[in-house]
Formats: C-alpha cells, sequence, structure tokens
C-alpha cells in the first residue's frame, strides 16, 4: 500500500520502498522457518535454532537491500523508507497479541 504512495514520485521510487517492504516480509519468514520448524527441543537447542534464525534474518535483510541498491540501482532513501515501514507494521502486529 506504501509502494502506491509513492507511485506519483516514481515508478523506481515505489518499486524502491516496495523492495524494503518485501526484504521484511521474505526474512521474517525465513527465520521463522529456521526457529520454528522440527519438533520439541532443550533449551539449549531451541536458543540456538532462535539466534540463527534471527542472524539468517538479517543477512536476508542486508542481501535484499544491497542488491536493491547496487544491481537495480534503486534510491537507497526510499529503500529505506521501505524496510522502516515493514519494520514498524511487524512491531504493531507483535503488540497486538
Amino acid at each position: 500500500m506504501l509502494a502506491a504512495c509513492f507511485l506519483p514520485v516514481g515508478g523506481r521510487a515505489a518499486a524502491a520502498v516496495l523492495l524494503g517492504g518485501v526484504a521484511i516480509l521474505v526474512s521474517s519468514w525465513t527465520a521463522a522457518r529456521v526457529t520454528f520448524t522440527g519438533r520439541a527441543q532443550s533449551a539449549e537447542s531451541a536458543l540456538l535454532r532462535l539466534i540463527a534464525g534471527m542472524l539468517l534474518k538479517w543477512f536476508v535483510v542486508i542481501a535484499v537491500l544491497l542488491l536493491g541498491t547496487l544491481s537495480l540501482k534503486l534510491a537507497p532513501l526510499y529503500v529505506l523508507i521501505g524496510l522502516v515501514v515493514g519494520l514498524l507494521a511487524q512491531f504493531l502486529v507483535a503488540m497486538k497479541r
């Protein structure tokens, strides 16, 4: 929805905002798959899976942002706007529960 608000600015700006939001979406899904797959485990193993999921999440975010800014030549400010709004939405959903 935010990307549609940036369409008057330009198509590349809207694509950059969308990429920032998609980076959060894909990275959160990846972290959840690493953290919550498998059966019940010991506390130490569960903590290690949680840490591995969070590290993988931020690796995916950084990789997508670098791909967008370096390879696709999108404006970094718009990519960061999409990233921040995606993180804010994720935070608000978590606080609602």
